[in-house]
């Protein structure tokens, strides 16, 4: 059986936060989700 993670709701305020950031610093979704991918391919680790 599969484990899944379960984000806090602060946890999950802070990661958009972060990834609005990015979106508004380089004027493009790219790094943004790049970044995400990343999180996500951390935690299925």
């Amino acid at each position: 059986m599969a484990k899944q993670v379960e984000w806090a709701q602060i946890a999950q305020a802070d990661k958009d936060a972060i990834l609005s950031y990015w979106n508004e610093r380089n004027q493009s979704t790219v790094y943004s989700f790049k970044l995400n991918d990343s999180i996500k391919e951390a935690i299925d680790l």
